[in-house]
């Protein structure tokens, strides 16, 4: 059975923008959920993994892990600072409530334009934190990939705008996420 959306009145500009914004919202949080894996992974990955096949092995378990359970893992791993610490856990309550129920909740439900408004707020903060969050891991991808030697080859393969966010990334580094002392 085909669905039948005749049934529901037209969607109004507003409620058009806004399933527009929840799409582009959505993409970005799974680049950053790869960006923050891929960080837990290969630059901060288990004591045990002393070769290249550990950690992939390694790897391949962290991809099926949950953001709560990637950062989890990157506590156990690694020193967070404190201020950071905050920051990812309301990041992962953030992104579980716009993944699991922020449009269930009454003053989310997108029927009014004031429900529509909410949700447009909650998304422009939440984009923030994705932004933020997603260039604090990145930036230690591109520490990794100056300490290999690989930035250059990396840089040229880029178009224009992926180098400037690279450049703009790196230029705006902070060191959130030290390595545990051995």
């Amino acid at each position: 059975m085909t669905w039948d959306f005749s049934i529901y009145p037209e969607l109004t500009p507003s409620q058009k923008d806004i399933i527009r914004e929840i799409g582009l919202t959505f993409l970005a949080l799974q680049g950053a959920e790869h960006v923050i894996q891929f960080t837990v992974s290969f630059i901060f990955s288990d004591d045990g993994a002393t070769t290249w096949e550990a950690i992939l092995a390694m790897e391949s378990s962290d991809r099926k892990k949950t953001l709560g359970q990637l950062v989890a893992t990157l506590h156990k791993r690694a020193e967070i600072k404190p201020d950071f610490k905050e920051r990812m856990d309301a990041f992962v309550q953030k992104r579980n409530r716009f993944i699991h129920s922020l449009f269930n909740e009454p003053e989310f439900l997108l029927d009014t334009e004031e429900s529509v408004s909410k949700a447009h707020a909650f998304l422009m903060d939440f984009q923030e934190d994705i932004w933020e969050l997603q260039n604090i891991f990145m930036a230690y991808n591109i520490l990794l990939a100056k300490i290999l030697g690989i930035e250059h080859s990396i840089m040229k393969n880029q178009p224009e705008h992926g180098r400037k966010h690279i450049e703009q990334t790196w230029r705006h580094f902070t060191k959130a996420i030290d390595f545990k002392r051995k």
